[in-house]
């Protein structure tokens, strides 16, 4: 019983797709062009935004460990910048206090000195190693959006003619 309704819903499926094809009257639908599974995205627009955010073009190129990385990265050395900032204005301030007031031994104001440079070197660290975050982050991005064109490639169209031959037409299509 079950092969008998197997090979009526299989026969009914063949005679459907007969029909169809023989009922369709488009001459160009036999235009073939690969489908795109992504849109496709200037490289230049998304490195831009990237730099901005960290991690966002990476996450639009499906690469998420990446973007996790980058976004969690930059949230942690903003972090970091915080602090640093902290740090040295509280030294710079006891400096400058002790400085005006003069009422430190000239030890004890070179010890105050040098934590006020050390907090500032700490603070352009952290600044430096955010930018070169962000540029690292982008440069992945454009390398990963601009694959993605050049993937995207030539596409190449067939349409059937009259005399029973096949036209072939080939294309490149820019994404700005």
């Amino acid at each position: 019983m079950i092969r008998l309704r197997v090979f009526f819903l299989l026969g009914g499926l063949l005679i459907a797709s007969a029909s169809a094809s023989l009922w369709s009257t488009d001459a160009k639908a036999a235009r073939f062009i690969p489908a795109d599974t992504d849109e496709i995205i200037s490289p230049l627009k998304l490195t831009a935004i990237d730099f901005l955010l960290p991690g966002y073009g990476t996450w639009q190129q499906n690469e998420k460990t990446f973007a996790a990385v980058y976004f969690g990265g930059n949230i942690l050395n903003l972090g970091l910048i915080y602090l640093a900032y902290l740090n040295y204005s509280a030294s710079e301030s006891a400096y400058q206090s002790a400085l005006t007031q003069q009422t430190a031994s000239g030890a004890d104001l070179q010890i105050l000195k040098n934590l006020a440079d050390r907090g500032q070197l700490f603070l352009s660290v952290a600044i430096v190693v955010n930018v070169v975050l962000r540029f690292f982050s982008a440069y992945h991005t454009y390398s990963l959006a601009a694959a993605k064109v050049v993937q995207s490639g030539p596409r190449y169209e067939f349409y059937p003619e009259a005399n029973g031959g096949t036209r072939a037409q080939a294309g490149y299509y820019f994404n700005f």
